[in-house]
């Protein structure tokens, strides 16, 4: 959570204005062109995935499910031109916002990490259609820009939720391994534990054994020797794999960065 000079974001704020910022960037842009960041995806491909995921979590929203298949179900068929997608992608944002009206932050529902609920849908979505606008803004070659606090809060949720999830049943099993990142412009700091993820699940039997972080924000541990600094956009736009590490700075030992920056590089599961 962000400390208390640095207040609670609008989510749903934000997500009307990157959605629409996203589809003014891309209306007029090529449909056959390639998205950099994304370099599987066409500008229609990158289209159909932010309307077809705002459709998918307006209807958990709206219907408070506990299953992810009546929303799968749920989902209209891919529009086949450039002017479809936009519309469709228009009254998917329009769903997703009117179900996140009527929805409280406490109020349960599906999520793939086990701890859904109004407040998990706001802040993921906000920040999914966050780093998509980013991918629009690469698209028609601009540079991308990021409000440092939005940035604070993307960077909360990727180490938290991202890189450091451990259901329930599993375990974090901790390295000794561990850094202080720093935003330089917005004086924020967070105390970083490598470590694994381990366990089996409940629901599919599958063993995990995996690298994870473990993230506490606005913590200061003065035995960690490694500070990474950097501008929080440039911080949390390098979490998603959409930047460099040209504006950063590091210091002390260098094997903690190492182990996350080959972890970040692994990219998000």
């Amino acid at each position: 959570m962000p400390p208390d000079d640095h207040p609670a974001l609008d989510h749903a704020t934000l997500i009307v204005r990157e959605s629409e910022r996203f589809r003014e960037l891309l209306g007029p842009a090529d449909p056959r062109a390639r998205v950099p960041s994304c370099p599987d995806w066409d500008v229609d491909d990158l289209l159909w995935h932010v309307a077809e995921t705002q459709w998918f979590w307006a209807t958990i929203a709206a219907e408070r499910l506990d299953s992810p298949r009546p929303a799968q179900a749920s989902k209209p068929d891919r529009p086949t031109d450039h002017d479809g997608l936009l519309a469709v992608g228009a009254r998917a944002t329009e769903r997703l916002l009117g179900a996140l009206d009527d929805l409280d932050d406490d109020t349960p529902v599906w999520s793939w990490n086990d701890a859904g609920d109004g407040a998990f849908v706001r802040r993921r979505q906000a920040h999914e259609i966050t780093i998509h606008r980013v991918d629009a803004q690469l698209v028609v070659g601009e540079e991308p820009e990021l409000d440092p606090d939005v940035a604070g809060d993307g960077i909360d949720e990727a180490l938290d939720l991202m890189f450091g999830l451990v259901p329930p049943w599993g375990e974090f099993v901790p390295s000794e391994r561990a850094l202080q990142a720093v935003t330089t412009d917005t004086h924020r700091s967070w105390h970083v534990r490598l470590g694994r993820f381990v366990g089996t699940s409940p629901r599919s039997g599958r063993d995990y054994d995996r690298p994870v972080v473990a993230a506490r924000a606005d913590v200061l541990d003065p035995d960690v020797t490694t500070t990474v600094g950097a501008p929080a956009a440039d911080l949390d736009l390098w979490l998603w794999s959409r930047t460099g590490t040209e504006a950063f700075e590091v210091s002390g030992d260098d094997a903690p960065w190492q182990s996350l920056a080959h972890l970040v590089a692994e990219g998000i599961q």
